[in-house]
C-alpha cells in the first residue's frame, strides 16, 4: 500500500547534476522529493547535497529553475540510472510548484 501523501506524476526534462547534462525522465514529483531515469549512469554519493537544474519540457510553460537535492537511494542497469532525490531546500519554490501543478494537470 502507497502511503505517500502526494500524488505523483512523471514527465520528460532536461537536467543537469554533478557534471551530468542530458534529459531524465522525472518521476513522483512532490514537493517533498522525486525519481529520476537517466539513460546514463550519474556518479552521486547517498546524503550528499547536489544542486539540480531542471529544464521542464516546452510544453509546461515553465522556467528553468535549481534545486538543492540529496540522494536518498539509487540503482543501475545495463540500460538505464534510477535515483531517488529528497529536495532539501528550493530558492526557486515557486518554480517547483508550477512545475509540479503543471505536470499534475497533463493527468
Amino acid at each position: 500500500m502507497d502511503k505517500r501523501k502526494d500524488t505523483r506524476f512523471s514527465t520528460v526534462a532536461s537536467v543537469s547534476i554533478n557534471g551530468f547534462e542530458g534529459e531524465a525522465l522525472i518521476r513522483d514529483i512532490s514537493p517533498h522529493g522525486f525519481g529520476m531515469v537517466s539513460k546514463t549512469f550519474i556518479l552521486l554519493n547517498p546524503d550528499e547535497h547536489y544542486q539540480m537544474r531542471i529544464i521542464p519540457e516546452s510544453s509546461l510553460n515553465v522556467s528553468a529553475f535549481s534545486i538543492t537535492v540529496t540522494l536518498r537511494w539509487s540503482r543501475s542497469t545495463t540500460d538505464y540510472f534510477m535515483a531517488g532525490f529528497g529536495i532539501i531546500d528550493s530558492a526557486a519554490e515557486p518554480l517547483l510548484l508550477k512545475y509540479i501543478n503543471a505536470v499534475t494537470s497533463l493527468h
